[in-house]
């Protein structure tokens, strides 16, 4: 009997398999900038072409150091380095997969060509329908009409001396398949928003005029986010840093020397003290800051993963004016579980330990920065939704007021067949209430539910009122109840006069 026996996995399930390790579209895209920052790029150019379902392609192109054909060899090959060794201080590859891994996870077609300055360009094809086909492990060299319709699909790549430009064909992943043309359009406009918000979070410590680098998406220059409010520019609100420690862990890779891991705590302003939309969403996406809470790690200026308080504390509303910052070395990525789409890491229990009482002092502040701007809202006597506090469950519910005019008119005129299903109806919004949302809402401040003093009605009020009028409501009713009511206290009550009669007559 054999000592041994080589289990050479085969080329066209494997491949296959490693397109759904779980990259999104976004993390995708941002290992491979990872690449064109480890090859020292100063300008990184992104851009996304719609097509049909299976059509759509992106280009990543940059002006780094470019490869040999022996360095793009490797560079297309699976576990092109080992993950065991120490990496260069500031460089953000780890496993040598994430070219391929990103790639394939969006793509059935991967092309890279590059050149070094002085020399020719050079490239290589993954097509892995042609890997399924032939169950080999090969990859096209391309020759000069293949490298000539790349250079020709990217702007402004005759002007590249020296660099790398990774193009992406029949991205399949993106679109489902059966989509009609708007919903292609939505979700490519949609993918291309989303993607400058997520680049500029992720690189915010490269871009900008301290940074080393310029990224584009699709010609628009990306601006740096600052999830730490810590600008100083004119008119500019800034955070407050609570605290800014070190502490030492040794890495578990061959040859790497121990190396500090650098925490900072910040407080970041209220929302409200924001005095733009564009301030407001620079610090948190969106302007969700219950999503934009807590740790946020860095390796080598990139960042990893945010939003989590990794079990130390809860994610809730009174904790979301506190941020810590995490910089940890490449060396520490076997001790953390980076994983290899580089958007995840645990953090080891000895430093979680270190780390807890810093961020229960932390939140602690943000809680009483968040009680003392609550402030008690103003009673109406004829409210639609009543507040209930059960002190032995110590609850609060909110309920619909049977007792409002415009609801105890409706349910006694769809008495009878629809009785049931009106109450259904009522028992559903009232369980369905987002109010942890609402509250979110409310710190970012979006307009909620505000209807600005016009002659001309919104369609939602139009609708409310084609309804009301519908189940038979008395018209004076209906004026009467929304001129008491705040919620429509912006609305012109011509404008509902003159509708309702229209409706009537």
């Amino acid at each position: 009997m054999q000592d041994s026996i080589d289990l050479v996995p085969p080329a066209g399930a494997l491949i296959q398999s490693l397109r759904s390790i779980g990259y999104t579209f976004n993390s995708a895209v941002a290992d491979i900038v990872d690449n064109s920052v480890d090859a020292k790029a100063s300008r990184i150019e992104i851009e996304i072409t719609p097509g049909d379902v299976d059509q759509l392609s992106v280009s990543i192109c940059d002006d780094g150091n470019g490869m040999s054909f022996e360095e793009l060899k490797q560079a297309m090959s699976l576990g092109s380095k080992s993950p065991e060794f120490a990496r260069e201080a500031q460089e953000l590859g780890r496993f040598g997969m994430g070219l391929k891994t990103a790639s394939f996870s969006q793509a059935k077609i991967l092309s890279v060509i590059t050149r070094r300055a002085e020399e020719e360009w050079i490239g290589l094809r993954w097509d892995l329908d042609h890997v399924a086909k032939t169950n080999l492990w090969s990859v096209k060299v391309l020759g000069g009409h293949g490298i000539q319709s790349i250079l020709d699909s990217v702007a402004n790549s005759g002007a590249l001396k020296q660099g790398t430009i990774v193009r992406w064909e029949q991205c399949d992943r993106l679109i489902p398949e059966g989509s009609d043309s708007d919903v292609r359009d939505k979700i490519y406009k949609d993918a291309v928003y989303e993607l400058q918000c997520h680049l500029g979070l992720i690189f915010h410590k490269f871009l900008g005029p301290r940074g080393s680098a310029e990224l584009l998406v699709n010609q628009k220059k990306l601006e740096p986010s600052d999830p730490f409010c810590v600008s100083k520019g004119k008119d500019a609100v800034s955070s407050t840093l609570s605290f800014e420690e070190q502490y030492a862990e040794k890495s578990a890779l061959r040859d790497a020397p121990e190396s500090p891991i650098t925490v900072k705590g910040f407080l970041i302003p209220h929302p409200d003290r924001f005095r733009s939309k564009e301030a407001l969403f620079k610090v948190a996406p969106h302007g969700d800051f219950m999503a934009s809470q807590g740790v946020y790690v860095y390796r080598g200026g990139r960042l990893l993963s945010w939003g989590d308080w990794h079990r130390i504390v809860p994610r809730d509303q009174s904790n979301r004016l506190a941020r810590v910052e995490v910089n940890i070395p490449n060396s520490l990525d076997m001790s953390w579980r980076l994983d290899i789409k580089k958007s995840k890491v645990e953090l080891p229990t000895l430093f979680r330990n270190w780390l807890k009482p810093k961020i229960q002092e932390l939140t602690g502040q943000s809680q009483k920065n968040h009680k003392g701007r609550i402030t008690n809202p103003k009673l109406n006597k004829n409210p639609v939704w009543v507040r209930t506090f059960d002190r032995l469950q110590n609850s609060v519910s909110y309920e619909i007021n049977k007792k409002h005019a415009l609801v105890e008119t409706m349910s006694k005129e769809i008495k009878g067949a629809c009785d049931r299903e009106f109450k259904a109806l009522i028992e559903l919004i009232e369980c369905s209430l987002p109010a942890e949302q609402i509250s979110n809402d409310i710190g970012a401040r979006v307009t909620i539910g505000s209807y600005h003093q016009d002659e001309e009605l919104p369609n939602q009020i139009k609708d409310l009122l084609v309804s009301l009028v519908a189940v038979g409501i008395d018209a004076d009713v209906i004026i009467r109840q929304l001129a008491l009511d705040p919620a429509f206290s912006d609305l012109s009550q011509t404008a509902v006069v003159k509708f309702i009669e229209q409706l009537t007559s």
